[in-house]
């Protein structure tokens, strides 16, 4: 059935060129965004956002840019395990350009590429750079969506959503188990991807190391949490009355969601979400679709002081 599906998506793609899909994830957007507006009163949101402590929501935001500090220190520490020749200053400027990147590149991982092609674009090791941008990306979610599952299970409206939340937890941590051997076992046998297979297996074995799995581990851990602390905020500069078990619930499926690639950058997906997920525990459409807008906010003024890296040159190595 993947292979099917597979075959489908590939179809699909050769069908539709890149316009047509740049038209049609606009239209989602859009379409999605006319319906939650069709569902809130504006004035009342207008109101919720007039509101918003601004202390609390300054605190959100220096905040969220010290997790993006040491997330970029992360990705440096993986670049380093697989013994690429970049000093950790170009992980740093690199990163924060990908996120100011991500802001305006037409999809959610649009940042992820921009680092990939950014970090590697001296020639020498471009490969082995996105890889160590899938790594983090991994990571991250799988972080993620564990603290979101074990969350979910002490919130009593959201029931059948931890079925879901569990499997897609269970689903990146087997992947991620299953990697390693696989590739080993791979490396191993007289394919035409061979060689390829053997790059990885090494990656795997140089990314796996007791000491890097502990220290990437503890970081990405640690930056998930400030993330959440993130949320906490936010919702207090809202006034909102939710436990903060929901907040790392819906945010970490929300996440996930905004990776189909069905919108621009997840937008109308990522507030329909919030609307959706958070009216199930009370909170007021106005107030969610608030809470939505400025996380993005949030993440968004954070990616344009990353935009100041820009400014700054990148040695070639």
């Amino acid at each position: 059935m993947f292979f099917t599906l597979q075959k489908l998506s590939a179809g699909w793609r050769e069908r539709v060129g890149p316009r047509t899909r740049l038209v049609l994830k606009i239209a989602a957007s859009l379409a999605l965004l006319v319906l939650i507006f069709r569902l809130i009163d504006f004035q009342k949101l207008l109101a919720v956002l007039a509101g918003a402590d601004l202390g609390l929501l300054g605190a959100a935001l220096g905040l969220f840019v010290a997790g993006q500090m040491l997330n970029a220190l992360k990705w440096a520490w993986l670049g380093e395990a697989m013994a690429l020749p970049f000093d950790r200053l170009r992980y740093l400027r690199v990163y924060w350009m990908g996120l100011f990147v991500a802001v305006f590149l037409p999809g959610s991982l649009g940042g992820d590429v921009g680092r990939a092609v950014l970090l590697g674009r001296a020639g020498t090791r471009s490969w082995a750079a996105a890889y160590t941008v899938l790594a983090d990306r991994y990571s991250g979610m799988l972080f993620l969506l564990v603290i979101g599952s074990l969350a979910c299970t002490t919130i009593a409206g959201f029931d059948g959503l931890r079925p879901w939340l569990w499997s897609l937890s269970a689903g990146v941590a087997l992947a991620w188990l299953a990697l390693a051997p696989l590739s080993f076992y791979l490396a191993q046998r007289p394919t035409r991807f061979k060689a390829i297979l053997d790059t990885i297996a090494l990656w795997e074995k140089q990314l796996r190391r007791p000491a890097v799995l502990a220290r990437v581990g503890s970081a990405t851990l640690f930056i998930q949490l400030i993330n959440w602390l993130v949320l906490v905020l936010i919702a207090a500069a809202l006034h909102l009355r939710v436990a903060a078990a929901v907040l790392i619930t819906v945010y970490s499926l929300i996440t996930v969601a905004t990776l189909a690639p069905v919108s621009i950058n997840g937008l109308g997906v990522r507030e329909g979400g919030y609307v959706l997920l958070l009216g199930l525990v009370g909170i007021a459409g106005e107030q969610a679709l608030g809470f939505g807008v400025l996380w993005f906010a949030v993440y968004t003024g954070a990616a344009l002081i990353g935009g100041l890296a820009w400014l700054l040159p990148i040695k070639a190595e």
